[in-house]
């Protein structure tokens, strides 16, 4: 199994590399425009194909080797019911991640989530979802960026993303939802390799108020990043660049100040 699919990422990245090839000599707009969503196209054929693979590997061998099946005739045994390794929805790849992922009453927090491209089948709201499956991709020319707004001013102290294919990325945030986006404050921004790229990866930015932290240690006393951070209405993720024509997030956490509650 593991030369198959090594055959085929060897597969993918030939017609990737062709149609790049083709894109850069085309003259044709028209053209051009069709190559690109092709190209787009394929990269997700390639990702699906990889989460594939990663649950394949996750069933054990006598699982994966079940081919034989009982003749009608045969009496029913009686057993009692078990949930098979199958049942699993959650690919190997992501078993440490756990901890970055959406708590399913995070949602009932959040108004309203946006980007500034939008795929149907890859929507912006994906990033609020569970499942190892569901993602936002971009699409069209950089920069782009990912909002999401809560229903009311919340103390976030840490906000996670996990992505993969971004070169550059800086978070911004507001307690105002109806602010411009040159007004809302950069908390943070990363770069990420290339050799890093391809990478499922997940980044921490903390929210702690660097003026009450800095007050906190004139006086001596340990800074709490819980206990700094001011209420933020609106999150944004701006991704200035990437290593391919787009960019996946699949989810983003966000850690709430002072409880234990997470977004």
């Amino acid at each position: 199994m593991p030369q198959a699919i090594n055959e085929l990422d060897v597969d993918f990245e030939a017609q990737i590399q062709e149609i790049k090839r083709l894109i850069s000599s085309s003259n044709d707009a028209d053209r051009r425009t069709a190559l690109e969503e092709q190209l787009r196209e394929l990269e997700l054929q390639r990702i699906r194909a990889e989460q594939d693979h990663q649950q394949q590997e996750q069933l054990p061998p006598a699982a994966s080797r079940r081919k034989s099946f009982r003749p009608t005739s045969a009496k029913p045994r009686m057993s009692t019911l078990t949930p098979l390794a199958e049942d699993s929805e959650v690919v190997s790849s992501f078993h440490g991640l756990e901890a970055h992922r959406l708590d399913d009453t995070g949602l009932s927090l959040v108004s309203e989530v946006f980007s500034s491209s939008y795929d149907e089948t890859y929507s912006p709201e994906n990033v609020l979802e569970n499942g190892s499956r569901t993602l936002w991709v971009s699409s069209g020319m950089f920069p782009q960026f990912l909002r999401i707004v809560l229903r009311e001013p919340k103390r976030v102290a840490a906000v996670e993303i996990t992505c993969r294919h971004v070169t550059k990325l800086q978070l911004r945030a507001s307690p105002n939802r109806n602010v411009a986006i040159n007004r809302m404050a950069v908390v943070g921004e990363i770069e990420v390799s290339a050799a890093d790229s391809g990478k499922l990866d997940t980044h921490r930015f903390p929210l702690a108020s660097r003026s009450s932290s800095n007050n906190e240690e004139a006086k001596g006393g340990d800074a709490d990043e819980k206990a700094s951070t001011e209420p933020v209405e609106a999150i944004q993720i701006d991704i200035e660049s990437g290593y391919s024509d787009f960019v996946c997030v699949y989810f983003v956490r966000l850690r709430i100040a002072n409880s234990g509650e997470k977004i």
